[in-house]
């Protein structure tokens, strides 16, 4: 920044702010002090344990319970997003009434006065009944709304999610007799097999799985499993696979019948009986297959029925990539798969009861019908958005608008809550009670975490539906809010679990555990009679041309609640790298006929609707087929930045805060607006794959906002952009042989292969000459600590969960699509990510890895810096002094790693979003220099908490945001100074740990272990 520019900076007037004290602080209330509280995350139905960071009675950061038993101390980038939902600029700040098109605030007592008499006019009229919509629920919040249904007349409760889940529990009441889902261990199993279910994102229960991937497939010893995926399209979960086989959408089924047909004959696990049964089902189904399709899969299929010899073999599938009109038969057929190897009753073991999804589309189709045939007199719709997640039901809005009288318990405004007659916001559920009963031996508590808001005047769900119901009806509800009616139940479950201690020690202890959790027996299944019944035996035919699937992603869903979250808009997909937009996925030969080249804008045409989307080149897609992202299309309030382009370059320095305000803007395409609204004949599921696409080009590019750098580099024979990270030392890979052993890198460093007869030495004695000629011994600069990190890229699986945690600890802005195109994104985490072709496999090999500063012992930047603002800590970080920076920008010019950001402007935290803001660390302004500080806030925080207690600090007291929520454990951090450390232990893997850049002698503090690959991969 130049002299001139920072002078009109400074001319810029901020507005005025004063410091309140609190004259009567809350109850053990102590400043600058963070408490805890465990509660529930209900982002989704897997039902993981949080535990919520407040400070000053703010929620500033959300953590995983290491108690609970399904995620055990971690979170996915959803559930952090969760506080962005808490303080979402869309929320609805009181009752508002809306007649025609005016809508006006109401107090609550005319609001909830209107509530009673529409639900008393229901009771009245003869034919009139109650539709209830809203988020699965399996506790007591569940109980409470059939308790009011039942009080209020009667009426139907709609779970809405659109998780095709329903064909996995038909498939398994086919084939055992049981309708329940399963719990799937895959820590056990030797290889993995799977059918696109994207278990590492959104399928069931992620971070279980997560952990559990990466316990059987990270290398430990000679230890190391296999995974190979069966799919029409690459996912993240499918990019981490060691073998692709890529097939057509909707041929899925044929591949798994025809392997379970030849692993039967030579099963171990099976009786003569069962074996004879198996067969006859299955080759009486395979005879109504296409001859092409089946020899088109039968090379997989060999290939795949040679992976089940393995010791332990478990198979997969689900997800929306297989949720066609086959979805139950593929699930049967891998069911069968799972019981020819034996791993039904062990790594599939039933009696769990584990609950996921809603209710199937067949029912919120009918439901939905009734309502358009005046079946109902009053409709209430609770924090979901159907009208966004149909689009295919193209009634559903004018029915919604001009039908019944609509209720919305909405917390923030939405596609749907707009057409409610009456909008009664809601507290968000961080700040209600309640429960959950995510399985059978685990019941979770979620509590309030925080008051309400400051000026929102929004109500408890639970404490509505009782004053509303006490109103109309107070037998069954004399209680004073939900909470006591939440007592109530417990007390019940306090008796059945018949502990030694008193209901209230029960009470406190489930209250800071986050629930009760239980050890479960299994029960043992076997075949059922008929796993392929007569409606089974006549599949559908494989669909012409080109099909369309929409696909979930680790931010988005195709419920569409997570649309409109700043961090999960703002965080590059991990595989396309792509954000704040919509994109289309094609195979580049499919696009070299169709005359189609990256960033073309295509129209998408169907017989139910069009869209216009960007196109991304990727060979992780079948050939004819289409890819597009699920839940994006939302409408989102952002800042509305003043832009430079054209103005004066000075123009908008003179702008100040209060210029800038919220705009709408609809971000990206709703890709289901394609789609009709057919669903699996036998599940009900919907079907996320539809046929007979239309490709038009509209003669337009579309700049996207991309966070890739390897499409700078040149495209090689295979289509496959080779001037990747591997070459430049960034990534590194280490072999493996048939007994697991790994064999030394036989590529040695550039810098060996010179000549020290040249005019220039090599690097490395020209940094020993230097280094000898300055002191004999070098001191030592650091303490007793010398803080440092390890990044295993055999565990790392690319899901930012990390990136989130780094945004939501270090008060980073988000800037916006426009300022991303223009490469201005403030992440200090980055997820890399690159392709090469595999000439073994002949497909699409993709790496992924985090990136940020690497704390340089010989940092570039630090010399070059005119002003001292970033300097060397005696505990080994390369920190900044912000008030400093006058943003020269010589320390990112000087960073071979490019990972040093420039505020370019003062970006706003629209209103709530401001309270979220963590204030152990500073809110930088424009024209300064930012970047990963390893947390250095939570560093500080616990080493003053040891000097105090008179003791060394432990490395495991620390733990950075980053490393914290990482899912499958492949971020360490600890001190290298401590002798018996386990980041010691991991830095002196010979074969496999290396810094990156390691001739250029910066030094690095992040030591990566290279990714692990078998020989015959």
């Amino acid at each position: 920044m130049t002299g001139a520019t920072a002078t009109f900076t400074g001319c810029g007037k901020e507005p005025v702010e004063s410091l309140v004290p609190m004259l009567i602080p809350p109850p053990h209330f102590s400043p600058g002090k963070s408490l805890q509280y465990a509660t529930t995350c209900r982002e989704c139905t897997a039902g993981c344990g949080l535990m919520v960071t407040t400070r000053e009675g703010r929620a500033i950061k959300i953590e995983g319970n290491p108690l609970h038993p399904i995620n055990k101390g971690k979170v996915c980038a959803i559930g952090q997003a969760a506080l962005q939902g808490l303080y979402s600029p869309a929320r609805i700040p009181g009752p508002l009434l809306r007649k025609g098109q005016t809508t006006k605030a109401v107090g609550w007592l005319k609001a909830i006065d209107l509530f009673v008499n529409k639900i008393k006019e229901s009771q009245s009229d003869p034919n009139g009944r109650i539709l209830f919509i809203g988020p699965p629920e399996t506790g007591t919040m569940r109980k409470l709304i059939q308790n009011c249904l039942r009080s209020w007349g009667g009426g139907d409760y709609i779970n809405f999610d659109l998780s095709p889940v329903h064909s996995y529990k038909k498939a398994n009441l086919l084939a055992f007799g049981t309708g329940e889902i399963p719990q799937i261990d895959l820590s056990q199993v030797d290889t993995l097999v799977n059918f696109g279910s994207d278990f590492l994102e959104t399928w069931l229960s992620p971070l279980k799985f997560s952990r559990e991937y990466t316990d059987f497939h990270a290398h430990q010893g000679t230890k190391k499993g296999r995974f190979v995926q069966v799919s029409p399209y690459l996912s993240l979960t499918g990019v981490n696979a060691d073998q692709w086989f890529s097939c057509s959408p909707g041929s899925e089924w044929i591949i798994a019948c025809q392997v379970a047909r030849q692993l039967s004959d030579k099963s171990l696990f099976l009786t003569d009986r069962e074996k004879s049964k198996i067969n006859k089902m299955l080759d009486a189904l395979l005879q109504h297959v296409d001859f092409n399709n089946k020899q088109e899969s039968q090379k997989s299929v060999n290939a795949l029925v040679e992976e089940f010899k393995s010791k332990r073999c478990l198979c997969l599938a689900g997800g929306n990539s297989s949720a066609d009109q086959h979805a139950t038969l593929l699930h049967t057929a891998v069911n069968l798969i799972n019981y020819i190897t034996g791993e039904v009753n062990r790594s599939v073991a039933f009696g769990a009861d584990v609950k996921a999804g809603g209710d199937s589309l067949k029912d919120i189709k009918s439901a939905f019908s009734a309502l358009g045939r005046k079946k109902y007199s009053l409709v209430i719709i609770n924090n979901v958005n159907p009208v966004f997640a149909l689009p295919q039901l193209k009634d559903l809005a004018s029915t919604l608008a001009d039908g019944p009288f609509i209720v919305s318990l909405s917390t923030s405004a939405d596609e749907t809550s707009k057409l409610a007659s009456l909008h009664l916001p809601t507290h968000h559920y961080l700040e209600s009670w309640g429960d959950a009963k995510p399985m059978k031996h685990a019941t979770n508590l979620q509590q309030p975490v925080m008051r309400p808001i400051p000026g929102y005047d929004t109500k408890e769900l639970g404490d509505l539906l009782l004053q509303v119901s006490q109103l109309i009806n107070p037998v069954g509800f004399e209680f004073k809010n939900f909470y006591e009616y939440l007592l109530s139940n417990w007390q019940s479950l306090h008796k059945q679990n018949k502990p030694a201690s008193s209901f209230e020690a029960f009470w406190k202890n489930s209250l800071a555990r986050g629930g009760v959790y239980r050890e479960t027996s299994v029960k043992n299944v076997s075949l059922a009679a008929s796993p392929f019944n007569t409606e089974l035996i006549h599949p559908e035919k494989q669909p012409v041309g080109m099909s369309l699937l929409v696909v979930n992603s680790p931010f988005h869903h195709a419920n569409g609640h997570t649309g409109d979250r700043y961090w999960l808009l703002e965080v590059p997909h991990p595989v396309s790298q792509v954000a704040w937009d919509s994109w289309v996925e094609i195979n580049p030969e499919t696009a070299r006929k169709l005359g189609i080249v990256d960033n073309d804008l295509l129209k998408l045409t169907s017989s139910h609707g069009s869209v216009d989307v960007a196109v991304r080149l990727y060979h992780g897609v079948a050939p004819n087929t289409l890819v597009m992202p699920a839940g994006l299309g939302r409408i989102v309030s952002f800042p509305d930045y003043p832009e430079r382009k054209g103005r004066l370059p000075l123009l908008d320095l003179f702008k100040t805060k209060k210029q800038v305000g919220l705009t709408t803007q609809t971000i990206g395409e709703n890709a289901l607006s394609l789609f009709s609204d057919r669903h699996d004949a036998l599940s009900g599921d919907f079907i996320f794959s539809q046929s007979g696409i239309q490709i038009h080009k509209t003669g337009k590019k579309q700049i996207l906002a991309i966070a890739d750098g390897q499409d700078r580099f040149t495209v090689s024979d295979h289509g496959i952009n080779q001037g990747n990270r591997k070459a430049r030392g960034l990534y590194r890979t280490v072999h493996r042989d048939s007994e697991g052993n790994l064999e030394p890198e036989h590529v040695s460093h550039h810098s060996a292969h010179g000549s020290s007869k040249g005019f220039y030495q090599s690097i490395d004695k020209n940094v020993a000459k230097h280094k000898n000629s300055t002191v004999k011994t070098p001191p030592d600069f650091f303490t007793e600590y010398k803080w440092e990190m390890v990044i295993d890229l055999d565990r790392c699986t690319g899901c930012s969960a990390c990136v989130i945690a780094c945004y939501a600890e270090n008060n980073i802005a988000v800037v916006g699509k426009t300022r991303v195109i223009q490469g201005r994104e403030m992440s200090w985490l980055r997820i890399e990510r690159f392709f090469e072709h595999n000439p073994k496999t002949d497909s699409v090999q993709t790496y992924l890895f985090p990136q940020m500063c690497a704390q340089c012992d010989n940092a570039g930047c630090e010399p070059v810096c005119p002003v001292s603002a970033t300097y060397k800590t005696s505990d080994g970080l390369n920190a900044m002094i912000y008030a400093r920076c006058v943003g020269s920008r010589y320390c990112s010019n000087n960073c071979i790693y490019s990972q040093r950001r420039f505020s370019w402007r003062d970006y706003e935290f629209p209103s709530p979003l401001h309270y979220q803001l963590n204030p152990d660390v500073s809110v930088r302004g424009k024209g300064l220099m930012e970047k990963c500080t390893f947390c250095f806030q939570r560093i500080r925080s616990k080493t003053l908490q040891a000097k105090k207690e008179n003791r060394s600090l432990d490395e495991s007291e620390v733990q950075t945001a980053c490393q914290q929520t990482c899912p499958t454990n492949a971020i360490r951090f600890g001190n290298i100074k401590q002798a018996n450390s386990e980041i010691n232990k991991l830095k002196s893997d010979s074969l496999r740990s290396y810094t990156q850049f390691e001739s250029m002698n910066f030094q690095p503090a992040i030591t990566y272990l290279k990714k692990v690959i078998a020989n015959d991969q």
